[in-house]
């Protein structure tokens, strides 16, 4: 549980927005993921651990598209052109889809109470960004928020497909990501070739300074321990825990005295946690009722 609560402490979504001020959506998805996947490869390389079935390579090739490449360039895109606060709920739907798509694949099983603790979750995420209707409603729909919805659909099916690599055919979670980052990476630059204009980067220092950490912290770090997770919890649980780090984040700025403590931000504190907590204690329940099942 802790090493959740310390992966999503690492939020780096303020410094991907950020990022894409200096440079162009699919030349940060490409650079970004090429170094990202030539680093964990050669690391992999180096433990001995490079060994692809050729069977599964089309797993493979379904990592890359849907976990990388197609849904971090609608992901990129969406996030210039979409209103700030309904692109953020619409990011952040993770938790839903995830848990809707596993249920038709027949991964998790319906259950009211999970179905209830991911409504209190998104409930308690509203009321974080504490935005007026209007923001969501006003104006109507267009392609960014359509980019996002599918970003997001995209992502959630990815993952699927890695968690099955790992806890199913036994990779290691480094080499799934290598793999799907530098696949994802590759696809990223050809694009950029065919569709983006120069200059790629109006900032190069502060390009590199904050793709370098972003490469390290969620690269590097986040997405492998986010790997390794999924062979202790669903990944409907782990796309849930992504909605504590903006409270963590914000946390910090309401301890230093930089911003001031809502009742907003209490109510969404106590309605995100709740629903974790009720997710959690499920997925303990159904783990251990399989367990006793399987031993009997």
């Amino acid at each position: 549980m802790l090493q959740i609560l310390f992966m999503y402490a690492l939020s780096t979504f303020p410094l991907t927005s950020a990022l894409l001020y200096y440079t162009q959506p699919l030349f940060l998805l490409g650079t970004r993921m090429t170094i990202a996947g030539l680093l964990l490869l050669s690391y992999s390389a180096l433990r001995k651990r490079f060994l692809v079935n050729r069977d599964h390579m089309w797993l493979y090739g379904q990592i890359i598209l849907f976990a990388i490449f197609i849904p971090y360039c609608l992901r990129y895109w969406g996030l210039q052109h979409a209103p700030a606060q309904r692109a953020y709920l619409l990011y952040n739907l993770g938790p839903v889809v995830t848990y809707l798509m596993t249920i038709f694949l027949a991964i998790e099983i319906m259950n009211w109470k999970k179905s209830v603790a991911i409504v209190l979750s998104m409930i308690g995420f509203i009321f974080y960004i504490d935005a007026p209707l209007n923001a969501y409603l006003y104006p109507s729909f267009g392609l960014p928020e359509i980019a996002l919805i599918l970003s997001v659909i995209c992502f959630s099916y990815g993952w699927i497909v890695i968690r099955k690599l790992i806890t199913q055919l036994h990779y290691s979670a480094t080499m799934v990501n290598g793999i799907a980052m530098l696949g994802g990476g590759s696809l990223g630059l050809c694009a950029t070739a065919l569709f983006e204009t120069y200059p790629l980067v109006t900032d190069t220092i502060q390009f590199m300074v904050g793709l370098i950490a972003l490469i390290l912290i969620s690269n590097c770090y986040v997405h492998n321990l986010y790997a390794s997770l999924l062979k202790s919890y669903s990944l409907t649980f782990l796309q849930l825990g992504s909605l504590l780090a903006p409270l963590m984040s914000r946390s910090v700025y309401i301890a230093l005295g930089h911003e001031q403590l809502t009742s907003a931000f209490c109510v969404s504190i106590l309605l995100i946690i709740t629903g974790f907590l009720i997710y959690y204690w499920q997925d303990r329940k159904q783990e251990s009722v399989t367990t006793e099942s399987v031993k009997a």
